[in-house]
């Protein structure tokens, strides 16, 4: 066989099978596996983006009259966040 009979005996064999159709239970697992991934990605860069935040943080001191926080600041939200009152040595 040369290489045109040889693509039109394939040709021939696929189009009477009408192609290879994917049961459900195959689309369902191909569905599942594809969620997974995507899931275990969107996870691994959720954590990655935490790392990188917290490693972005500054901390500040704020004061209000006699009372002082030390409060965490970053690149993403410059509103100072995470406050906690300091008991300062007199």
């Amino acid at each position: 066989m040369n290489e045109i009979q040889l693509t039109d005996h394939l040709v021939a064999h696929i189009g009477a099978e009408g192609g290879k159709r994917m049961s459900r239970y195959g689309k369902a697992e191909t569905l599942a596996i594809a969620a997974a991934v995507l899931f275990f990605v969107l996870f691994f860069a959720f954590v990655a983006y935490l790392g990188w935040a917290e490693e972005t943080a500054d901390t500040i001191i704020l004061r209000d009259g006699s009372r002082s926080y030390v409060c965490q600041t970053s690149r993403i939200s410059q509103a100072p966040h995470n406050c906690k009152p300091v008991k300062e040595k007199s």
